[in-house]
């Protein structure tokens, strides 16, 4: 009896024990793959941010409340948006605006108490005096109509031999055309239209299609505390060019595979292709 008793006892220990792995593996992780690198704002503009949750990299999840958490790298200004779902199930968007120019480290807490680091962000001085556009399109057409009619108002002077007035004439005509021409075309970029996305390399495209969930790279130092370690170590994975653009294309195309297709870009896995084979090494 003494024996069975210790048995069943044991037998139970082992269930529960194996019950509380259910949540880490049935349920409890998740990974966050953002829409595009973000661009390189102004201080106080508004930076729109999509991303999609994934149950265990496969299975789209809704309704979760994320919170976008960014810290700024000198001060610890700190600002907090809550996402919002948005178009497809499991699909979310927030409007985040950093306030102070300078290096913004940010997280998405999505899942649980796990908070997914993203790539940082880099935020220009606000640009102040920046050309503005027209305020209408009226503007260039009375000006092209007004050179018009002193330019004919010159030809009519000349024919009367005032010569004097319809220079006068066609002077102020090609200044109005002039004029009319400039307003017409759009307003310039400011500096943070006009920049690339910021840091736009194979180490944050790690970060921000959440390659971290299951890999490790030394290059990115924030996959050793992310990464469930699913997948195997990539620091010093090395492959054929066209084969790893093909795994990235669609893992499961290639091989049979538990990694997702995270629908990555041409430019995406190009850039991914020449991180993972070194091509960032110092």
């Amino acid at each position: 009896m003494t024996t069975n008793r210790a048995t069943g006892t044991l037998l139970v220990v082992l269930m529960m024990s194996a019950l509380s792995t259910i949540p880490a593996w049935g349920g409890g992780w998740a990974v966050i793959t953002l829409d595009a690198l973000p661009a390189s704002p102004q201080a106080g503009e508004a930076l729109s941010v999509g991303f999609t949750v994934l149950q265990h990299g496969h299975t789209p999840l809704g309704g979760l409340g994320p919170r976008i958490v960014a810290t700024h790298a000198e001060s610890g200004e700190r600002v907090q948006v809550e996402a919002i779902d948005e178009g497809a199930v499991g699909h979310y968007a927030a409007t985040l605006v950093l306030p102070s120019a300078g290096s913004w480290d940010w997280t998405i807490r999505a899942f649980g108490d796990v908070a997914q680091a993203m790539p940082q962000i880099r935020v220009a001085p606000a640009v102040s005096g920046a050309l503005q556009p027209s305020t209408g399109p009226v503007a260039p057409w009375i000006l092209g109509v007004a050179a018009a009619a002193l330019s004919v108002g010159g030809i009519l002077l000349a024919f009367r031999r005032r010569y004097a007035l319809a220079g006068v004439s066609v002077g102020l005509a090609v200044t109005l055309a002039a004029a009319g021409l400039a307003v017409s075309q759009p307003a310039d970029f400011t500096a943070a239209e006009a920049a690339p996305v910021a840091s736009s390399t194979g180490a944050d495209l790690f970060l921000a299609k959440g390659c971290v969930a299951c890999h490790v790279h030394r290059a990115v130092p924030e996959s050793s505390d992310i990464s469930l370690s699913i997948g195997p170590e990539l620091t010093q994975y090395r492959n054929d060019p066209d084969f790893i653009a093909r795994w990235l294309v669609d893992p499961t195309a290639v091989r049979k595979t538990e990694m997702p297709n995270l629908h990555l870009s041409p430019e995406e896995i190009a850039a991914l292709v020449l991180f993972l084979n070194g091509a960032d090494d110092s």
